[in-house]
């Protein structure tokens, strides 16, 4: 079972983009981990979402967490990110503050 999959689903779908993506970083409150970016993730966050969360539908956290507006930008190489608690992930979809 992934992450998303907890996800309460209404009306048969699931829509992230009811959530205020700029609210997200208030609901980080435990340790976060930090990982150094690199190249194969350049417009390509689902495939860190699925190596840190197991998940491709989590590909916004990481972005959401680090303020990262330009995804596809190859001057995030070598940049150190923050990666959130998984409980933190579930929290703000769930609406726990």
């Amino acid at each position: 079972m992934e992450l998303w999959d907890l996800f309460p689903v209404e009306g048969g779908e699931r829509n992230l983009w009811m959530k205020n993506l700029a609210e997200f970083k208030k609901c980080i409150k435990r340790p976060v981990r930090y990982i150094m970016f690199t190249e194969t993730w350049i417009g390509r966050w689902d495939l860190l979402a699925v190596e840190l969360y197991g998940d491709p539908y989590l590909w916004w956290v990481v972005p959401a967490a680090n303020d990262i507006m330009d995804l596809f930008s190859p001057e995030l190489v070598g940049v150190t990110l923050v990666v959130p608690h998984a409980y933190d992930v579930w929290d703000f979809l769930n609406g726990v503050e």
